[in-house]
């Protein structure tokens, strides 16, 4: 998180507590990968604060090395991946899961090739005016970026749950938003953004509890019933399923 050590690891403690909410709402596996990402977005603030304590000189440079490219994994790398799979696995309409499907190929496809990049070439991280910023030698292109943005926030507004589009609204404003304020800073700045705005997920999980999702999972994809939560136009999608 920008400002310093104490906003980063006092963001972890904060966006930690409903982590664990988040993962005690999890009832099942399809449900893990989605209900763990506020956590993990916790664990990855904490990591940036040990990159401040690096670029600070309190711990030494064999910490913020490895700090400094473990953040850039995750973001880089990881996310792309973490999130389509996520609400790949909690969809149950089937259009909307081939689409998934194919950006879940596509973030496979980014966390191997960015994850090479963060781990062969060095990833320099260094503060300007209160912010994070993360280099990489080899840096990605403005398509990959676009990808990337499609990954991590279009594939929650793929979703049939209202909560998970809200939260993937929320990320694109940000996003927007980080790119206009201050766009050398995107990846430390939206990050902790993103962290903060997971805690949706919280109300997603539960949404999933309290709507016809309890009912079972051949009535949502045969299109029976349709709960509070649910994004319109799921029987339309059946009939050309049936087709």
């Amino acid at each position: 998180m920008c400002f310093s050590p104490a906003a980063s690891f006092g963001g972890a403690a904060v966006v930690a507590g409903f982590g664990a909410v988040s993962l005690a709402e999890v009832r099942n596996a399809r449900e893990a990968v989605l209900g763990a990402l506020p956590a993990a977005f916790a664990v990855h603030e904490a990591v940036e604060g040990v990159v401040w304590l690096g670029v600070r000189r309190d711990v030494g440079p064999t910490a913020l090395h490895v700090a400094a490219h473990a953040y850039a994994l995750f973001a880089w790398a990881l996310l792309p991946l973490w999130v389509p799979l996520g609400v790949f696995l909690v969809e149950q309409r089937r259009t909307r899961r081939r689409i998934l499907g194919v950006m879940v190929a596509a973030g496979a496809a980014m966390l191997l090739w960015l994850a090479w990049a963060a781990i062969a070439y060095p990833v320099d991280a260094h503060a300007v005016h209160h912010s994070m910023i993360y280099e990489m030698q080899h840096r990605p292109g403005s398509t990959v970026a676009g990808i990337y943005l499609v990954l991590t926030c279009g594939s929650l507004l793929c979703s049939s749950w209202r909560p998970v589009v809200i939260l993937g609204l929320v990320n694109i404003v940000g996003a927007a938003v980080t790119v206009a304020i201050k766009a050398s800073a995107f990846t430390s700045l939206w990050c902790a953004y993103a962290a903060l705005v997971s805690i949706v997920i919280v109300y997603a999980l539960r949404a999933m509890r309290t709507s016809d999702h309890a009912e079972g999972a051949d009535d949502l994809v045969e299109g029976r019933g349709q709960g509070p939560e649910r994004v319109g136009g799921e029987g339309l999608e059946h009939h050309a399923d049936q087709r």
